[in-house]
């Protein structure tokens, strides 16, 4: 069985044998938001995601072509306001020193209780209003 999220991921579980296995962009996926899931004749889980699809192989002994990159998620909104850069994704809302210098990784804050999807960033009386679910 498996049971995909919004926010990590997917769960397989193996009822059979009372085993549990997480999946999500720490060990592979490219994005943590699992919108539709698919077992194949050869027991390949197919999962459709925000931004792709991706493939789980379960037989296979290799677990994870990209590693453990981190994500912020597919991008909806951006805005520049009081000298920073905030980004809005379908995981939440992020924000960034701007501008920033080339060939150098850049350095993103999770804005706390924004977990989800943000619609649209916009500036209105000197505040800055986040628009999401």
């Amino acid at each position: 069985m498996a049971l995909g999220s919004v926010q990590d991921g997917v769960l397989i579980l193996d009822l059979t044998k009372n085993q549990k296995e997480k999946i999500s962009i720490s060990n592979g996926l490219q994005n943590k938001t699992v919108l539709a899931l698919f077992f194949d004749r050869e027991n390949n889980l197919w999962l459709g995601l925000d931004n792709g699809i991706d493939c789980i192989h379960l037989n296979s002994s290799l677990f994870s072509l990209y590693g453990s990159r981190s994500f912020i998620g597919s991008g909806y909104a951006s805005c520049y306001f009081n000298g920073k850069l905030y980004l809005g994704t379908n995981q939440g809302l992020y924000i960034t020193e701007f501008p920033q210098s080339l060939n150098e990784e850049v350095s993103m804050q999770f804005v706390h209780k924004t977990e989800g999807q943000v619609w649209s960033l916009m500036e209105y009386d000197r505040k800055l209003f986040c628009c999401s679910e």
